[in-house]
Parts: structure tokens; sequence; C-alpha cells
């Protein structure tokens, strides 16, 4: 059975338009972290680990974090994924059609900064 996840474009307060055209022209969906390494060879506890390891999370944080990580990283091909933000007027379902990938910054948020893109597609 199909998995089905709900996803936000960017973390960037009005940018979640731009975020999601360029989720939407680009074909891709991608993930918020502040790992910048290609995960495509980890195993699931591997990453988990990764993120336990982030010392700026609080516990709280971490846990919700440990959820989302778990949640994205467990999508393969076949799969849902929905882009719902009604404040802004944005609503989208997928099916995912191929594997995860990494590119450094690849995603653009919407900042100025690149370290706020996203490299986990």
């Amino acid at each position: 059975m199909p998995k089905f996840a709900i996803i936000s474009p960017t973390h960037i307060p009005g940018k979640k338009k731009e975020s999601w055209g360029n989720f939407k022209n680009g074909g891709y969906i991608a993930m918020v972290s502040r790992i910048k390494e290609d995960l495509f060879d980890k195993s699931m506890d591997g990453i988990l680990q990764i993120v336990r390891s982030i010392p700026r999370y609080s516990a709280r944080e971490l846990a919700k974090r440990l959820k989302k990580y778990q949640a994205f990283f467990t999508l393969k091909a076949g799969d849902y994924v929905a882009v719902n933000n009604t404040n802004d007027g944005l609503f989208g379902i997928e099916k995912i059609t191929g594997n995860y990938c990494f590119k450094l910054n690849g995603h653009n948020t919407g900042s100025t900064n690149q370290d706020d893109f996203y490299s986990h597609f």
C-alpha cells in the first residue's frame, strides 16, 4: 500500500508560493535539513543517528525532526505527497516517480541565504 506525506516547500515566511513553483516546475520534492551530506547509502538508523547528533535541537524539536526524517526517507516511487498551504492558496498532490537523490543546496526556498536551501530530494 502506498504511503502519503504532507510537505511544505519552504520554511521561509512569505516564500511558499515561489518555492512551490520551484517544486512544481522542477518535478521534485525536497526536505529542509541541516545535514549537508548525501544520505543515499545510509540506513534509516544511520540517518536518525546523524539527526540525533545535531546539537542545536532541543529534546522536543529532536523528536519532531526524527519523525519528519523517518517519514521523508521512507518514501519510495509509487508513494504520494501533498503540499497543502491554504493560507497561500497552494494545494497539490503528486505521485513519487523516482528515488532519493542529493544535490547540495539544490532547492531554492526563496531565501537569499544558501544555508536555507534544501539538498535532499
